[in-house]
């Protein structure tokens, strides 16, 4: 599993309504040189506890999807 597996499925168990949107979102971002870490592997203990820790946070995650402009992105060109 890597960084980005971890940050799309947070995201996606705050908002699954919004699948198509963040996969779509997601296959750009993570291919920006910028944004490689979201391709580094986490070993598997790691990336279990940062899924949890995010969890908790679902409120959070939840109203910063909601303070972003996800239908604006520059992936929709």
């Amino acid at each position: 599993m890597t960084y980005g597996d971890i940050f799309l499925q947070a995201l996606l168990e705050a908002a699954p309504e919004r699948k198509d949107e963040f996969l779509k979102t997601f296959e750009f971002i993570k291919n920006l040189p910028e944004h490689m870490e979201f391709n580094k592997e986490v070993p598997e203990h790691e990336a279990e506890s940062l899924l949890m820790a995010l969890r908790q946070e679902k409120e959070s995650i939840l109203a910063w999807i909601n303070r972003e402009d996800f239908n604006k992105s520059s992936c929709d060109s």
